[in-house]
Parts: C-alpha cells; sequence; structure tokens
C-alpha cells in the first residue's frame, strides 16, 4: 500500500497525553500501532506495588489513544506480545511489515519498559524509520537515525570534499545556501577520479553528471539539501542539514587526529 504511514507507540502510562502532539508533528498518520505487553492485562499475586499501580493506567492510555485514532479517522490496532524481548518486539514489526511493505515507519519509544523501548529503536534501524520521545505533552523530540555508515562517505574522497566546500563557503552566506555553480567551481579543484561500481575510472575532469550524481547520493543520505535558488529558478543551490554538519565536524576531527 503505498502512502502508508505507520506509526508504532511502545506502550506507557502517558500515552494518551502526547499523542495528539505527535499526529501534528509527524506528518500525518495513516495508522497507528500500540506494542504492549500482554502480563500488563493480568494482575498477579507477585506483582510490586508500583505494577499493580501502573497497569491500569498503561490499559487507560491505550483506550485513549484508540478513542483519539477514532476522532481523528486513523486505524488503530493494539498488538499484545507475550514478553518485551527483543524477540517479540521483532516479530510484532515484522507482522506489521508484512502487512504494510511500502509504508513509511515511525516509532515514538518514550512509554513502556526500556526493553521494549531499546527493541523497537532496534526495529527502526532495520527499516530506516523515523524515532521521536515526547517526555511532555506538546514536546516531540526527533531523533535522527544515519541513513549510512561512515565508511560509506570516506570511502570516495569527492564526498568528502563535497561536504568540507558546503560548509566552508555555507558559512560566507547568511543563510548556508550555496549556489551549485559556486560549488561546481570550487570541487573541479579537489574532484579526485575514482573507481565507480562498475569498476571503471571515473573521468579526469568532473563533469555535470558526476557532480549531479554525488549531490543525489549526499541527499539520499540526509547530508544535505537541495532547493531552487532563491534569486534564479534556473539555479539551483544546496546546504548542509544538521547531520550535515555533524558529518563534517566528525570528518573534521578524524583528520586532525591522524
Amino acid at each position: 500500500m503505498h502512502g502508508e504511514h505507520i506509526h508504532i507507540i511502545s506502550a506507557g502510562e502517558s500515552i494518551h497525553n502526547t499523542y495528539p502532539t505527535t499526529i501534528q508533528r509527524s506528518g500525518g498518520i495513516s495508522h497507528c500501532f500500540v506494542i504492549v505487553e500482554e502480563n500488563v492485562y493480568r494482575q498477579r499475586e507477585d506483582d510490586p506495588p508500583y505494577k499493580r499501580e501502573t497497569k491500569p493506567k498503561i490499559i487507560a492510555a491505550i483506550n485513549e489513544v484508540r478513542d483519539v485514532s477514532a476522532k481523528m479517522r486513523i486505524p488503530f490496532t493494539e498488538v499484545k506480545i507475550p514478553d518485551v524481548t527483543l524477540a517479540s518486539v521483532r516479530d510484532a514489526v515484522l507482522d506489521i511489515h508484512t502487512r504494510y511493505p511500502s509504508a513509511t515507519y515511525s516509532f515514538n519509544v518514550t512509554g513502556g519498559t526500556k526493553m521494549l523501548s531499546l527493541s523497537l529503536f532496534m526495529m527502526a534501524l532495520w527499516l530506516e524509520g523515523d524515532v521521536c520521545i515526547t517526555p511532555w505533552d506538546t514536546e516531540y523530540i526527533p531523533f535522527s537515525i544515519p541513513r549510512m555508515h561512515l565508511n560509506d562517505i570516506t570511502r570516495n574522497p569527492n564526498y568528502v570534499s563535497l561536504i568540507a566546500i558546503l560548509h566552508t563557503l555555507g558559512e560566507a552566506t547568511k543563510d548556508g545556501w550555496v549556489l551549485r555553480k559556486d560549488l561546481h567551481t570550487r570541487m573541479e579543484k579537489q574532484y579526485v577520479p575514482v573507481k565507480n561500481r562498475k569498476d571503471q575510472k571515473e573521468k579526469r575532469v568532473l563533469n555535470r553528471g558526476m557532480m549531479t550524481e554525488y549531490l543525489e547520493q549526499l541527499i539520499t543520505w540526509g547530508l544535505v539539501e537541495g532547493r531552487e535558488a532563491v534569486h534564479s529558478k534556473r539555479e539551483k543551490e544546496y546546504c548542509l542539514t544538521e547531520d550535515g554538519l555533524f558529518a563534517w565536524k566528525f570528518l573534521e576531527r578524524g583528520s586532525q587526529s591522524r
């Protein structure tokens, strides 16, 4: 199903308070799933006092999330798992993904036990999903998950050069955006031919197509953002994202330590 946005929540006693904020900030949710341990619905004699108090609150919170979803016309599903091991959480998320293989995924890992939250975070890595926490009713904190390994950048010196040039030229502008023509001019001086995926040597001179390929890869990794230039629709301009700026700092410090 194309266009689906699956939002998965780790069950906790306050998820109903933060759920409306998540709906507003997440860019549209098409189906909400709450992952909860079956034991929450069982009152055991050996439960410590805090668990006896917490379990009814978690159930009430889940029911309220269900009610909010109904009001917003967002399909809601409660997924009960036998325990909060990584295996159980993984199987539950895998079942969801099997039903919605083309969907985008987001995870709120604020509630529940540490193991449940960490397990959902691990699944977000597998599905390249967005992750957030909502520590307060109106506070929404996204976590950025890298879409590549540092070695993916350093294996090609041209990625490193582009990031460094974008940082240098961006600092000289008011908003950090750099015209493509200025970026290309500076990049021509630092360009290094490398072997491509077909194990062929790239051309000695940086051409427009190769420049586009490098920029698109950095955009795919979430390190660079592009747009039409403000003063000319014929021009394009680029800037480093927050992740791109972190990558530059990481690479710069790495070079200094060598």
